[in-house]
């Protein structure tokens, strides 16, 4: 069912029932490889497939959403989640990415719409890749495609947005830059912790400045923010209007560099998603209030 342009998104698949959002990522294609290799281990399909299974089936639960690549999916390998099922989400993005390093691009996967249908998803994911030291029209344009292909298909579309420049990315520009690509989306991803210092004082101004600048509720991710730090930058950012987090390393990643990851999983890294949804249920701003327009 295509949604009208004009009409708000409905956020609650995904949202807590506060509100909120303490979403979990294991979209991870190539980084996740990177971080198989880093850990001394092979990055083999199966390998990877059950890394993320077993992901999905500890910590999927207790997130409000989960987030998939499509991978899994064609494999036949999403698992049934017990309990609540949480908000499903598909990576409807094609990346332009090399082991060792991030992603510098992205399309849009035609295939998503229909992937996301098998899933039974609520919404697609778009990855955009924004270069300060190049044009900033081909990536609104893509942003809107994605929203457009997204909203034909009856699904929220959910925008993150990564932005690098030559000589590192000031405040100032990563606004703009996530000012124009959050243009249309229904709910933005977000990387102020990391372009907003070292302090809560700084990631909070931030953050304000970005829920002031657009117009869909936000939410922030954990690339680049150290494990142990990210909660108190989810902390900080919500205090700044942002609603919630949607995160993957910065809950699950350091059980790769363990000897049992299952055992990590159940232990510290559910202790953190806890930490992170209690974090959001006291401070995040409600995905309502943005959407009717109050701050």
């Amino acid at each position: 069912m295509v949604r009208p342009a004009s009409s708000p998104a409905d956020l609650s698949r995904l949202a807590t029932p506060g509100g909120g959002f303490a979403m979990l990522a294991i979209d991870q294609r190539v980084s996740l490889e990177t971080m198989f290799l880093q850990a001394g281990r092979a990055p083999e399909v199966d390998a990877l497939d059950a890394f993320r299974v077993e992901v999905l089936t500890v910590l999927g639960p207790h997130a409000s959403a989960v987030l998939v690549e499509r991978g899994l999916v064609d494999r036949g390998r999403f698992p049934a989640l017990g309990g609540a099922p949480p908000g499903r989400i598909l990576a409807g993005e094609r990346l332009e990415q090399v082991r060792g390093h991030g992603a510098t691009g992205s399309s849009v996967d035609p295939d998503g719409p229909a992937i996301a249908e098998r899933l039974g998803a609520d919404a697609l994911k778009l990855m955009a890749v924004l270069s300060l030291d190049a044009p900033v029209a081909p990536v609104v344009a893509l942003v809107r495609s994605f929203v457009e292909l997204a909203h034909a298909a009856g699904l929220t579309a959910v925008v993150e947005g990564i932005v690098r420049g030559p000589e590192g990315v000031s405040a100032d520009a990563f606004l703009r830059a996530t000012t124009a690509m959050a243009a249309g989306a229904d709910l933005y991803k977000a990387q102020a912790p990391i372009f907003a210092g070292t302090h809560d004082a700084g990631i909070t101004s931030l953050a304000s400045d970005i829920s002031a600048a657009i117009a869909c509720p936000w939410v922030v991710l954990s690339t680049g923010v150290a494990e142990e730090r990210f909660p108190d930058a989810v902390g900080a950012a919500c205090r700044g209007g942002a609603s919630g987090f949607l995160a993957g390393r910065g809950i699950w990643g350091s059980a790769l560099g363990t000897e049992d990851p299952g055992v990590a999983l159940r232990g510290p890294a559910l202790a953190r998603l806890g930490a992170l949804s209690a974090i959001v249920a006291a401070e995040a701003r409600p995905w309502q209030d943005v959407s009717r327009g109050r701050t």
